[in-house]
């Protein structure tokens, strides 16, 4: 049986079409996303400055705080990022066990952030706490987190990836040289929380543009390394602060349903320019916080209207690791290996020449820019306080100097170049993979 040159050709084009038809599902990324409102509805213990039982119990609501989630899904695989406007991720256990029941999550599906505002709900699961408003507010928030996922993963969209770098100038270094003898050694060493306008800090904003050409998807996620620490200690009023205000006002000024979610890079050692302690003690709203958030949405926004260069999607790739890193006793500067090692949860995921970086502790803005100027992607996005709260993670260099930082830590002046290490060696692995599967196409 003869085939005919036209029936070979039509049937050719047609197998063509279909593999090419494929090969566009394959590489096509969706999103999606939400945010809920995690504002406490009656009296509690903020955190920061003391946490529960502390002076600072209160009603009184500046700006609402929220939970974003953003959900990216390519072929079979997922990524759930979570932004919530708390001091950290410290229940990230009872979350993650939530998240796992409900959705069937694995761990490094699920990126868990908070942006480190001193003056939200302190969270507790203390039996002692049980009859308390924190305590309900816990369990009421994991409850919202989850609802969150469920509303970003119900409905989403193919969406494009753009993205580019601001500059905010809102942080400056507060490792400031104060050496008070008098007060030597238990104040923490030579080191006092000033400004250090010599110190290392990283004032740039990434920011990632989620959309799709019909414009019924619209979101962003930018990373920012600066404490939200603006209100002063003595504060009794719930807020973002300047950050959770950024994320508002982004949300505003774009309007059509933007979704704006923002993660805390790398600021262990970098407070924002006022630091209203340092002016008053004040239990009332202090407007410089309000000027801060104002100031970062508009450099946000501006970013993100201007980005041109888009992120092509070959695979979305993620991993999950646990690390054991040295420990150190309270009143020792040096590694103790007589003490079991404190555990940390590094979480990375890549798409094309982009890669997420999450690291469960408080890290120091040196070593997250060690980890961009190292790493094998062209933008490498990191957030802090993610998927767990082990402390405060310091360069071995600084040990000497001491100060807040490093004597709160739990780690040993070796555990940041560990971390550094393991960081880049699953960047590494991954950027190897994404290159192979490249090659096949």
């Amino acid at each position: 049986m003869k085939i005919s040159p036209f029936v070979f050709f039509c049937t050719c084009f047609l197998i063509l079409s279909q593999i090419l038809q494929a090969q566009n599902k394959n590489s096509t990324l969706y999103a999606g996303a939400t945010k809920v409102n995690i504002t406490p509805k009656e009296p509690v213990y903020l955190s920061g400055y003391g946490g529960m039982y502390s002076k600072r119990i209160t009603d009184e609501v500046h700006d609402s705080l929220f939970c974003r989630a953003v959900v990216l899904k390519m072929n079979e695989k997922k990524v759930v990022f979570i932004s919530t406007d708390l001091i950290g991720s410290y229940f990230y256990e009872e979350v993650y066990e939530a998240l796992q029941k409900n959705f069937n999550l694995k761990p490094e599906e699920v990126f868990l952030t908070a942006i480190h505002t001193h003056s939200a709900p302190v969270y507790t699961f203390l039996e002692k706490d049980k009859n308390t408003a924190n305590y309900r507010y816990t369990q009421d928030v994991i409850k919202k987190i989850v609802s969150a996922v469920k509303s970003a993963a119900a409905q989403t969209y193919p969406v494009t990836l753009e993205i580019k770098e601001g500059f905010s100038p809102i942080g400056i270094n507060r490792r400031a040289l104060k050496f008070d003898p008098d007060m030597w050694p238990w104040d923490g060493g030579l080191i006092k929380m000033a400004r250090n306008p010599e110190g290392e800090v990283n004032n740039s904003v990434l920011v990632l543009k989620l959309g799709n050409e019909a414009g019924d998807f619209n979101a962003c996620m930018f990373e920012y390394g600066c404490h939200a620490r603006s209100q002063s200690p003595a504060s009794k009023v719930i807020t973002g602060d300047f950050f959770g205000i950024a994320e508002q006002r982004v949300e505003e000024i774009q309007g059509k349903g933007m979704i704006a979610a923002g993660f805390a890079g790398a600021s262990g050692d970098v407070d924002p320019i006022y630091v209203l302690n340092e002016i008053e003690e004040a239990p009332h709203w202090i407007p410089e916080t309000e000027l801060m958030g104002q100031l970062l949405a508009q450099e946000i926004v501006r970013t993100y209207r201007r980005t041109k260069e888009k992120i092509t999607p070959l695979s979305l790739q993620s991993t999950f690791k646990t690390i054991y890193l040295p420990s150190r006793k309270e009143d020792e500067f040096i590694t103790n290996d007589s003490l079991p090692k404190t555990p940390l949860n590094i979480t990375v995921t890549s798409i094309g020449e982009l890669a997420f970086v999450g690291i469960g502790c408080e890290v120091l803005v040196e070593i997250g820019n060690h980890i961009k100027a190292f790493s094998p992607y062209k933008h490498t996005f990191i957030m802090t306080h993610c998927n767990g709260g082990a402390g405060y993670l310091s360069p071995k260099s600084l040990y000497k100097e001491r100060g807040y930082e490093v004597s709160s830590s739990p780690f040993g002046p070796e555990a940041a170049e560990a971390v550094i290490k393991e960081t880049l060696q699953l960047l590494y692995q991954q950027k190897t993979y994404l290159e192979s599967v490249e090659k096949k196409r």
